[in-house]
C-alpha cells in the first residue's frame, strides 16, 4: 500500500511539472509575440484543464486512501501500546523487576523515538494534554544525552500556509533529544503551532535553538508564538537561544519573549551528528544567510533561492556575489525557504547567475554602443524591453535600476543626477593600460 500510495504521488507531481512548463510556454509564446508558441495554446488549455480535472480526482482519491492508511496505523500504534502496558502490568504483579532498555543493543535501522517507555503514572494522567517540557521532563531528557554520539541527523520540514508553491518552510535539523529549527513562519499561525507543537511531542523533544535566516516577516514573525510552545523550564537546558545576523540598514525586528543573539559569517552549530556551518549571503537582504550541514554539504538556502522561480534582492551586486559564494559551497542539496527540495544544485545556481546575466549584458551593451550618451531606467527599458508589453515596464524598470546599481558599483558605469533630482547614468570608459 505504501508504494502504491507513493506511485500515485510520483504520478501527480510529474503532471503538475508538465503543467507548470505548459504555462511557461504560454507565457513567453505571449510576451515573445511569437506565433508558433501562441497556436497551440488553445488546445494545449483544454488538456490542461482535462489534466487538472485528473489532478484533483487523483487528489482526493490519495488523500483518502492515505486517511485509511492512517487510521490503520493508529489502531495498530494504540494496539502496540496496550499490549506493552499489558506486559508491564504482568510484570509488576508478578513482582518481577522490568528490565531496563539499552540504547546500545537495539539493532540498526529501528528510530529510539518508536521504542515504548514505560510510563506506570499513565493511569493517573488527566485528560489534559501535557506541555511540551513536560513530556520532555518524563523522557527523562538530560545534557549527557544530548551530547553523546552516533546519532545521525534528520531533516525534519514544517511548511506554514501560504501561496500555494511558496509556503515558508521552517526545517528541523534532528538529533535524539535536540533540535535546532531554522526560521519560525509569519506570526498568529495557529495551524503551524499546533503543528509544530504536535511534532514536538510525538518525537518527544526540545529545540534549543532557532536560527533566523533574514528578517522578513515569514522568517522571524513567529518567533514569539514558537517560543511559548517550546518552554524548556525544569529540563536543564532552560534557554532556547535565538540566533540573526545583524542588519545593517535598519533595526532588528522586535522579539518580546527573548534577546535575539548575533549570529557570525562562519560560525558553527554542533549538534549529535550534526555540524551546521553559517554562511552570510547578502543581496535579498543585508542580513541573509544560508546554512550548510557540513556532513553531507546540504545546503538550507532560505529566499536566496527558491524551489520555483527567481527571488527578489534589495541589491544586486552583493546578491551576485553570495550566488558565487553558494556555487562555489558546491551543495548536494538545496533546501529552499519556498517551493520544492533542489537535487540539481550546481545547475540550478548556475541558471540563476546565467539569467542575470544575460539581461545585464543588454543594458550594458546600450551604453557602449552610444557611450557619450545618458541613460534613465526607462530609456533602457524602451530598448532592451521593447518586446514586452508597456503595462509591465514599470516593474521592468525595477529590476534595471538594479543592474545599473551594480554596473556603479564595479565602475563600469556613472550615476548622475539633475538639477530636478532625476538619476541618469553614462558609461564609463576602461582606464588605457
Amino acid at each position: 500500500m505504501f508504494n502504491a500510495l507513493k506511485d500515485q504521488a510520483l504520478q501527480i507531481d510529474t503532471k503538475i511539472k508538465t503543467l507548470r512548463k505548459q504555462c511557461t510556454t504560454f507565457a513567453i509564446g505571449y510576451v515573445e509575440k511569437d506565433e508558433s508558441k501562441q497556436y497551440p495554446v488553445r488546445k494545449a488549455i483544454a488538456t490542461a484543464r482535462n489534466d487538472l480535472r485528473d489532478c484533483a480526482n487523483d487528489c482526493d482519491s490519495l488523500v483518502t486512501q492515505t486517511d485509511t492508511l492512517f487510521s490503520l496505523l493508529t489502531v495498530a500504534d494504540k494496539a502496540a501500546d496496550e499490549i506493552y502496558d499489558s506486559v508491564i502490568k504482568l510484570y509488576h504483579e508478578q513482582g518481577v523487576k522490568v528490565p531496563p532498555i539499552e540504547l546500545e543493543t537495539i539493532p540498526v535501522g529501528i528510530p529510539i523515538h518508536l521504542l515504548p517507555v514505560p510510563e506506570p503514572e499513565a493511569a493517573n494522567r488527566t485528560p489534559e494534554e501535557p506541555k511540551v517540557e513536560e513530556r520532555a521532563q518524563e523522557d527523562g531528557i538530560s545534557e549527557s544525552e544530548c551530547d553523546s554520539e552516533g546519532s545521525l541527523p534528520e531533516i525534519f520540514i514544517t511548511r506554514p500556509p501560504g501561496e500555494a508553491g511558496l509556503e515558508p518552510e521552517t526545517p528541523m535539523i534532528k538529533s535524539r533529544k535536540r533540535r535546532i529549527l531554522l526560521d519560525t513562519g509569519d506570526a498568529n499561525v495557529k495551524e503551524y503551532i499546533g503543528h509544530l507543537r504536535k511534532v514536538l511531542m510525538d518525537e518527544r523533544v526540545l529545540i534549543n535553538d532557532i536560527i533566523i535566516s533574514h528578517w522578513h516577516h515569514d522568517h522571524v514573525g513567529g518567533v514569539d508564538d514558537i517560543l511559548e510552545v517550546i518552554d524548556n523550564k525544569g529540563t536543564g537546558n532552560d534557554t532556547c537561544n535565538v540566533w540573526k545576523f545583524p542588519r545593517t540598514d535598519a533595526p532588528e525586528p522586535e522579539v518580546r519573549n527573548t534577546t535575539l543573539k548575533e549570529l557570525k559569517d562562519g560560525q558553527i552549530f554542533n549538534t549529535d551528528g550534526a555540524t551546521l556551518k553559517v554562511i552570510h549571503t547578502p543581496g535579498h537582504t543585508t542580513d541573509h544567510v544560508v546554512l550548510v550541514m557540513q556532513e553531507d554539504n546540504a545546503l538550507f538556502s532560505a529566499d536566496c533561492i527558491l524551489g520555483e522561480g527567481t527571488t527578489v534582492f534589495e541589491d544586486l551586486y552583493l546578491y551576485m556575489k553570495s550566488l558565487e559564494t553558494i556555487l562555489n559551497a558546491k551543495p548536494t542539496v538545496i533546501y529552499p525557504g519556498h517551493g520544492n527540495i533542489i537535487d540539481d544544485p550546481t545547475e540550478r545556481v548556475t541558471e540563476y547567475i546565467n539569467h542575470r546575466n544575460h539581461r545585464e549584458k543588454q543594458i550594458f551593451a546600450v551604453f557602449e554602443e552610444n557611450p557619450d550618451k545618458q541613460y534613465n531606467e526607462m530609456d533602457i527599458v524602451r530598448t532592451v524591453y521593447k518586446e514586452t508589453p508597456e503595462q509591465l515596464w514599470a516593474a521592468a524598470a525595477y529590476n534595471v535600476n538594479h543592474h545599473l546599481k551594480k554596473l556603479t558599483v564595479e565602475g563600469k558605469l556613472l550615476e548622475c543626477v539633475d538639477s530636478e533630482g532625476g538619476n541618469s547614468w553614462k558609461y564609463v570608459k576602461p582606464a588605457s593600460l
